[in-house]
């Protein structure tokens, strides 16, 4: 089952990149044709909220507690904070949408890797307990070390992001735009963190218990 979580959030992660760059060409012009209708500021709200619901909706189901609960809601100040100077333009709020989902995606499959690396050396019985304990203690993965997941979700995500940029400098009518690179790495930036974070803040009461 984790495998097959890791393969699924590389699935989608890679259909949300493939998706975003193969509508390129005619992102600009939808974008056109809502603002000429005055529809362009309602449609984006409108993503954004279904976004948000999207995101209530899997943390109920997860019975949060109130630290996850208070972290989230930080984190949609924040994403607010970052939209809102972005609405005289709204489709390039969008970037914290569609990069938010790639960096969050990738940094969740890479957090399924890293639990399977856990699960394993767990599973390893006592002969290699013993073998481990006459080596010197170091990580048999680089996923192991601290942030390093994160790490290079942000990284993976940054690369989509300036590639897609690339892309647009060679189509008509679009620019390369060294501010849009830096909203995509930001809008990875946030959903790894806020990911992260609720991660924690989930273990947190555990931790504590365990701790005494």
């Amino acid at each position: 089952m984790p495998r097959s979580r890791e393969r699924l959030y590389w699935t989608l992660g890679a259909i949300v990149v493939l998706g975003t760059w193969a509508t390129l060409q005619w992102a600009r012009s939808a974008a056109e044709w809502l603002r000429e209708r005055d529809l362009i500021t309602e449609t984006m709200w409108g993503i954004f909220a279904v976004a948000a619901g999207a995101v209530l909706l899997f943390v109920v189901r997860r019975r949060p507690h109130r630290l996850e609960l208070a972290v989230l809601a930080a984190f949609g100040v924040l994403y607010l904070l970052a939209i809102l100077p972005l609405m005289g333009r709204p489709e390039e709020a969008l970037h914290f949408v569609q990069y938010g989902l790639v960096g969050g995606l990738f940094y969740a499959a890479l957090v399924e890797r890293r639990a399977q690396w856990a699960a394993g050396g767990a599973a390893g019985g006592a002969a290699g307990r013993e073998a481990a304990a006459g080596a010197e203690a170091r990580p048999r993965t680089w996923l192991a070390w601290p942030g390093a997941a994160a790490l290079a979700a942000f990284l993976m995500t940054g690369a989509a992001g300036w590639i897609d940029e690339g892309i647009q400098h060679l189509l008509p009518e679009r620019v390369y735009d060294l501010r849009d690179v830096g909203f995509n790495a930001a809008a990875g930036a946030l959903a790894i963190a806020a990911i992260a974070c609720r991660r924690w803040a989930r273990e947190r009461p555990r931790l504590v218990v365990e701790g005494g």
